[in-house]
């Protein structure tokens, strides 16, 4: 098999990976909007509801934009085109506002394992995503 075929393969399995990561977060996102406290007393307690309840708009807007900056992105990833970079990027900025209030505010001690991962995935994937855009750009494959 070919480097490029390998390097294609490579790429079409990171977009997919990311189209999927991307979805999920937009799905959470959506789902967010729509929990009540009695939905959410039998997972976190009360005091964890009621932090979650209690998000801040800041919060909530960084969630909207680490998730449909990363969707955004994806199909940017998809097209083969180089804006996608920025959208990672924009994705980056808005988990970490989302995960500056999961640590300040109580959120993390309440969270389950499952969530304690995804806080951490939330950064950590724009961020490869962006140095493989990076890389693909280098390489002509981004435009």
């Amino acid at each position: 098999m070919s480097k490029d075929v390998q390097s294609s393969a490579v790429f079409w399995i990171v977009a997919i990976l990311a189209l999927l990561w991307y979805l999920m977060g937009c799905a959470a996102y959506i789902y967010g909007h729509s929990v009540t406290p009695e939905t959410l007393i039998p997972i976190y307690g009360q005091e964890g509801s009621d932090i979650v309840m209690g998000r801040p708009v800041w919060q909530v807007a960084g969630w909207a934009l680490a998730v449909f900056g990363g969707l955004i992105g994806t199909f940017g990833l998809l097209l083969r085109k180089s804006w996608s970079r920025i959208m990672y990027v924009i994705a980056l900025i808005g988990a970490i506002i989302y995960d500056v209030w999961v640590f300040t505010s109580g959120y993390f001690q309440h969270s389950l394992g499952f969530d304690k991962f995804i806080f951490v995935m939330s950064v950590l994937a724009p961020v490869l995503l962006i140095f493989f855009c990076t890389k693909m750009i280098s390489k002509g494959v981004l435009r």
